[in-house]
């Protein structure tokens, strides 16, 4: 666990500064010689202070209604996504990290606490907070849809949905 909150202190994602409120950590084991580090915000009472719209995720029967022979799928999984995207200045010292058992002298009875400047995992607002801030930097990177350079460029759309009157599973290719 040191290890890995040492990795997280040295990217700045947690971070000195001041601290009303502690966040609880833990890990489990990843694999035979690995641990995953979960971290929780529902203990200190944060999470049930925040609010965020919900976050659903397809569950599989929804999904696979959409699917036919020629559907294409794939896996967006960005490393560290949270920790991508800073966490609110006002919220910080709510979401403090005892680093003590890990960092601290042995025997010292001095508190040794940091706080998270980065959206984290466990914090309930985190997804909605971070898909909006990366779906405004998706639209930046795609660039001017109307000029004739941008590989992004498009001039119209044109839906083509299951059940519709002239819905067909043919015209799913790229057409240039």
């Amino acid at each position: 666990m040191r290890e890995k909150l040492a990795g997280v202190r040295q990217k700045r994602y947690i971070d000195k500064g001041h601290v009303k409120s502690l966040t609880s950590y833990f890990g489990v084991p990843k694999g035979e010689r690995d641990i995953r580090m979960v971290y929780d915000a529902t203990r200190s009472g944060l999470n049930a202070s925040l609010w965020a719209p919900g976050f659903g995720l397809p569950m599989v029967d929804s999904m696979v209604r959409g699917v036919d022979e020629g559907s294409f799928m794939g896996d967006l999984d960005i490393g560290e996504m949270f920790l991508n995207f800073p966490l609110h200045p006002k919220l910080q010292p709510y979401a403090g990290v005892d680093l003590q058992p890990h960092f601290g002298k042995e025997g010292a009875q001095e508190t040794l606490w940091e706080r998270w400047t980065r959206c984290l995992m466990g914090l309930s607002s985190s997804p909605y907070f971070c898909i909006k801030a990366l779906l405004i930097a998706l639209e930046m990177v795609a660039g001017d849809r109307r000029s004739a350079i941008n590989p992004f460029r498009w001039d119209r759309i044109q839906l083509n949905l299951p059940r519709a009157e002239h819905y067909d599973p043919v015209a799913q290719k790229f057409r240039g």
